[in-house]
């Protein structure tokens, strides 16, 4: 159980990361206020719409492969923002991500489920969004000091380190299903 929570604690920052930093990193780029909020909508957008085209299209037994591909896009796509030159390279690196982290969530709950007996799925989803929930709430923070100390888009590269991170325990995840 311990190495999805392991995992949901490294992707769950990236995600509120992007979502959080996102319009600034656009309009550091040259991108209009008005258009830096409606690029976060289309994120979103492409969030959910990758979550509920993974429901539904996803095939048995593809889960753990899922996570690890989307896992080494969020080294892609962090990378991308981290060396962004350009309004147009950020705004897909930024729509890009919500394609890529839609999926990752539902997903690892999925596996963490299958692994964990019934009775025992209320703890276990407990403890996966507690761990979950020190990354959600501290990798942010962290890249937002990281940033203070140069730039939010350097910052970044905070969040390609956690992406590393998630894309070994995937890794390790697939290895074990």
């Amino acid at each position: 159980m311990l190495p999805r929570c392991l995992a949901f604690f490294c992707h769950v920052p990236i995600e509120a990361s992007t979502a959080t930093w996102a319009t600034t990193l656009a309009t550091d780029r040259g991108v209009s206020e008005g258009k830096a909020s409606a690029l976060l909508s289309v994120f979103w957008l492409t969030f959910m719409g990758s979550r509920l085209a993974t429901a539904l299209l996803l095939p048995a037994g593809q889960d753990a492969v899922l996570v690890v591909v989307m896992s080494a896009l969020c080294i892609a796509f962090t990378i991308g923002l981290a060396v962004s030159r350009n309004s147009k390279t950020t705004c897909v690196m930024i729509i890009a991500a919500g394609l890529i982290l839609g999926p990752v969530f539902p997903t690892l709950i999925a596996i963490l489920l299958t692994n964990v007996e019934a009775p025992l799925h209320g703890r276990a989803v407990g403890v996966f969004f507690a761990i979950g929930g020190i990354g959600w709430t501290v990798v942010p923070m962290l890249i937002g000091y990281c940033a203070k100390r140069s730039t939010v888009q350097k910052a970044f590269f905070v969040a390609t380190g956690f992406a590393v991170v998630l894309t070994a325990l995937s890794a390790a995840l697939y290895g074990q299903h």
